[in-house]
């Protein structure tokens, strides 16, 4: 596993499990949750398994950064900024397509 930082957000760890495709499934977990919920774990083991480029991290004050920004700045908008910046920073890494789930 590789723990990228985006360049916008120093405290914005994305988690890629890369094995050599042009391609990354990213998972998007919901409101409250984490990346680190059994499912999410499960999920990311089995395409690892299958060799299947993977990458996960945690939303504005979800999971590992619970406590460390507040819950009440969260809206849907940080959502999709921060969505932008996993898919940008993931380019850089030089993936071509993604399949989003979550």
């Amino acid at each position: 596993m590789k723990v990228v930082l985006t360049p916008e957000v120093k405290s914005f760890p994305i988690k890629i499990n890369s094995f050599g495709n042009d391609f990354c499934v990213i998972y998007f977990h919901g409101l409250l949750g984490s990346s680190e919920h059994k499912h999410v774990l499960h999920l990311i083991e089995d395409l690892n398994k299958n060799k299947i480029d993977n990458c996960s991290f945690d939303f504005f004050a979800h999971g590992a950064r619970r406590g460390k920004e507040p819950f009440s700045e969260f809206d849907i908008f940080k959502y999709v900024e921060e969505t932008k910046m996993v898919i940008h920073t993931l380019k850089k890494e030089g993936y071509k397509k993604f399949i989003f789930t979550g």
